[in-house]
């Protein structure tokens, strides 16, 4: 079997047979907040449903996305992938492309509830920080695989440590610059995709914050690009 073909299975195994069963699952429990307030009597409203989705959505796709890395550690896959050059070049870009296919995946999910929100139940929908959300679900993915992918091969993380740090990013990092960070003069972390991307975050990105993210996620790929080539496995 060669490269091409298990990039292409590995992506169906990542996003279809894996992922999407949490998107999903995410999508129609986030459900119960806006049918939760209408049943104690406030009107049908869209912006709980995507408030819900907004807070869960980027916690989710990051740690799936560092998964499909962590899973492939100390593999038969990543021996495969990792003895030639262009195998290497496959893997980083099977991962990049399961991650952003994560992104597409829960961008449907949201737009799909937003058409049944709007046309289904006849609720007005904002459609404009619907569709920054789904640009921020796009880069949410790729932003934290990337920074994983650093971590893995310039320190050489791995499995638990390598989730526990994604996690600390994803959690905890936002919580503090929420907390502190106009206080000791560090505002612009405000600015920055640890930031924007976080499930305190999403709800007020601006279009200009998703162009600057996806450079910085374009110059994550490229140095873990480079590391792999160079890189003595």
């Amino acid at each position: 079997m060669n490269v091409s073909v298990l990039t292409r299975k590995d992506i169906r195994r990542r996003v279809v047979s894996f992922g999407s069963k949490y998107l999903i699952a995410v999508s129609l429990v986030c459900l119960a907040l806006p049918f939760l307030n209408y049943f104690m009597g406030d009107p049908l409203d869209f912006t709980d449903y995507l408030s819900a989705v907004n807070f869960i959505f980027p916690v989710l796709l990051p740690i799936l996305a560092v998964n499909f890395l962590i899973d492939d550690q100390n593999t038969h896959i990543g021996d495969f992938f990792f003895k030639t050059k262009k195998g290497r070049r496959n893997y980083l870009l099977s991962l990049f492309l399961s991650a952003f296919a994560l992104g597409i995946v829960a961008g449907m999910l949201l737009l799909i509830f937003s058409l049944i929100f709007q046309f289904g139940f006849q609720v007005t929908v904002l459609w404009e920080p619907v569709l920054l959300s789904i640009g921020a679900y796009l880069l949410c993915p790729l932003f934290y695989l990337s920074i994983a992918l650093i971590l893995a091969f310039f320190v050489k993380y791995e499995g638990v440590t390598l989730m526990t740090i994604t996690i600390l990013l994803l959690i905890l990092l936002p919580i503090l610059i929420s907390i502190g960070a106009a206080n000791i003069g560090l505002s612009f972390l405000f600015e920055t995709p640890l930031y924007l991307l976080s499930f305190l975050g999403v709800g007020s990105v601006a279009a200009i914050d998703l162009v600057y993210t996806a450079v910085v996620v374009l110059i994550l790929y490229l140095i873990a690009n480079w590391k792999i080539k160079k890189i003595d496995f």
